[in-house]
C-alpha cells in the first residue's frame, strides 16, 4: 500500500480499539494503528474493504511518525498504569499542539493528573468516555469527550461522524467539560448501569420463583419494554430465551459469577465524596460483589440449607404489576445518577449541560431508555431543578410504580428471593419523602453521647449546636 499520512492513531486493539480503528475508516478517516503485541494489528487486515486506509505500525516511534498535524492518538488500553505507561512512552515524542484523547474506563481524577502532564509537554489531553461496547464502537457509540477544551474544534468531526445517533438524528457526543468530566460522567453512566442490571436480574428471579419460564419472562419483559424503551431490558429478553446446544435454557448452565471491573466502585467512591447518596447503584456493586467468591457461598449454602424460594400468588397478576415497578426503579435509579452529575457541576465548577448528557445517552449507550428524553425535558423546562424526584414526570411515574415494587419488595423478602437494589430503591423514596427520619435522630443523639458531636434542635438557629443531659456542657454550651 502507498504511504500515507494517517487522520488519526489508535494505540490498543482489543475490541474496542480494533472497532473503533474500523469505525473511524468507515467514515473516510485514515487510520495507523498500533497494537503492543502485533497479533492484533495483524487482524485489522481481515477486514472487508474500508472508505479510507488503516496503516498497522509496529512501534511508537512508527505509529507518531505516520500522523499528520497535529498528531491526534487515541488510547485505548486498560485503565490504570497501562494508560500511564504509554504516556510516558508517546509524549516524549509528540510536538505541542498534539492531542491525546484517551478513551478507556479512567478514573477521572487519574485524567486530571494525566492532562496535566500532557500539557508540561504542550499536548492537549482529551478524557472521552466511550459507551456502547463493541458492537458500539464499530458502528456508533456514546462519546463523553473533557479536558483541554482547545482540542475540541480538532478533533470534533472525527467523533461527531463515527458517533451513534440518537432516535431525533442527532449525534450523540457533545463536549462535556474541563478537567476530568468526560471521565466523571461515563463512570456514573456505568454506575446507573450497575442499577439497572441488577434490577432487571433481580425481576427475573422473582419471577422464575413464582413459577414462569424463561420464555414467559422474556415475553413480560418485552410487554413492558414497549414503554420503557430500555436497551438493557431488550437484551434480558435476549439472554433469556437463548438456549444451550441440546436446547436447555442457556441461563442455567451459566455459573453465577458476575463480573465487574471497577466503575461501579468509582461512581460510589466519587458520589460520596460529594456526600450525594447512590444506595442501589451501591447495591448492584455490593450484589455484583458477593457472586465473587464462590468458594465462600457454597460453605455457606452448605451450612444454612434454605428452601428453593417461592412466591406465591397469580403470575399473571404480577406480571402485569411488575412493569410499573420497574418503571419506578428505573426512575429512581436514573434520579441517583444525575443527582451526583448535579453536585458535580457545580463543586467542580464543570457547568456540565444535563439536558445535552441525557440526550447523549439516548442513543449508542448501554443505557439508553426512554426515560432519558423526560430526563432531558425536566432539566430543559427547569434548568435549576434540583432533583428529577420532583419533576412531574418523575413524580407519576413513581407514585403509579412504588405500590407494586413496594408489595414485590415484601413478597420477595418473605421467600428468601434476595433484591438488594429494588430494595434500596423502596428506602431511597421512603427515607427522602418522609416528614421526619426518626433514625437520624437516634443518631444524632447517639454521636453525641459517645462523641460530643453536638445535635441540630428544631427552631433553633440555623447551624447552632446543642448537647444532651449527659454531657457535661450546658445544653446549647
Amino acid at each position: 500500500m502507498k504511504s500515507f499520512l494517517a487522520d488519526i492513531g489508535i494505540y490498543g486493539l482489543g475490541p474496542m480499539g480494533h472497532s473503533l480503528a474500523l469505525n473511524f475508516a468507515d467514515h473516510g478517516y485514515s487510520v495507523a494503528a498500533f497494537n503492543i503485541t502485533a497479533d492484533l494489528g495483524w487482524k485489522l487486515q481481515e477486514a472487508p474493504k474500508l472508505a479510507a486506509p488503516i496503516a498497522i505500525c509496529f512501534s511508537e516511534d512508527n505509529l507518531v511518525a505516520r500522523l499528520r498535524h497535529p498528531r491526534k492518538i487515541m488510547i485505548m488500553v486498560k485503565s490504570g498504569a497501562p494508560v500511564d505507561e504509554v504516556l510516558g512512552r508517546l509524549l516524549p515524542q509528540l510536538d505541542p499542539g498534539d492531542i491525546i484523547i484517551e478513551g478507556g474506563n479512567s478514573d477521572f481524577r487519574d485524567t486530571q493528573r494525566r492532562l496535566k502532564l500532557a500539557n508540561s509537554h504542550g499536548v492537549k489531553y482529551v478524557g472521552c468516555g466511550v459507551s456502547g461496547g463493541e458492537e458500539g464502537a464499530r458502528f456508533g457509540p456514546a462519546l463523553m469527550p473533557g479536558g483541554n477544551e482547545e482540542a475540541w474544534p480538532v478533533i470534533r468531526p472525527l467523533l461527531l461522524d463515527i458517533a451513534a445517533r440518537n432516535p431525533k438524528g442527532e449525534p450523540c457526543c457533545d463536549w462535556i467539560g474541563p478537567e476530568g468530566a468526560g471521565h466523571f460522567i461515563k463512570t456514573h453512566h456505568n454506575g446507573m448501569e450497575y442499577g439497572v442490571m441488577q434490577a432487571l436480574g433481580e425481576v427475573v428471579w422473582f419471577l422464575s420463583a413464582l413459577g414462569l419460564t424463561y420464555d414467559e419472562i422474556a415475553a413480560a419483559m418485552l410487554g413492558w419494554n414497549a414503554e420503557l424503551k430500555a436497551y438493557l431490558a431488550e437484551i434480558t429478553a435476549e439472554v433469556l430465551h437463548a438456549k444451550d446446544a441440546d436446547g436447555a435454557p442457556l441461563i442455567d448452565r451459566v455459573l453465577d459469577l458476575a463480573g465487574a471491573k471497577g466503575t461501579g466502585a468509582g461512581t460510589v467512591a466519587s458520589a460520596l465524596d460529594l456526600n450525594q447518596s447512590v444506595n442501589i447503584l451501591a447495591a448492584g456493586l455490593a450484589a455484583r460483589l458477593m457472586t465473587m467468591n464462590r468458594k465462600r457461598r457454597e460453605l455457606i449454602a452448605a451450612t444454612y440449607q434454605m428452601p428453593a424460594p417461592r412466591i406465591e400468588g397469580d403470575r399473571g397478576e404480577w406480571a402485569a404489576r411488575i412493569g410499573e415497578a420497574l418503571q419506578a426503579a428505573f426512575a429512581l435509579i436514573y434520579s441517583q445518577g444525575f443527582n451526583t452529575l448535579r453536585e458535580a457541576s457545580s463543586r467542580y465548577g464543570w457547568r456540565l449541560n444535563l439536558p445535552r448528557i441525557a440526550s447523549i445517552w439516548t442513543g449508542g449507550c448501554i443505557i439508553r431508555a426512554e426515560i432519558l428524553n423526560q430526563i432531558a425535558e425536566a432539566y430543559t423546562a427547569d434548568p435549576r431543578l434540583d432533583t428529577l424526584l420532583v419533576a412531574p414526570a418523575f413524580v407519576q411515574m413513581i407514585r403509579r410504580g412504588l405500590p407494586p415494587l413496594r408489595e414485590m419488595v415484601a413478597a420477595a423478602v418473605r421467600a428468601g428471593v434476595p433484591v438488594p437494589a429494588l430494595s434500596a430503591a423502596v428506602a431511597n423514596i421512603d427515607t427522602m419523602a418522609s416528614g421526619g427520619i426518626v433514625s437520624a435522630r437516634v443518631i444524632a443523639l447517639q454521636r453525641d453521647l459517645f462523641g460530643a458531636h453536638g445535635f441540630h434542635l428544631t427552631g433553633a438557629e440555623p447551624g447552632e449546636l446543642f448537647h444532651g443531659p449527659w454531657s457535661k456542657s450546658k445544653p446549647g454550651a
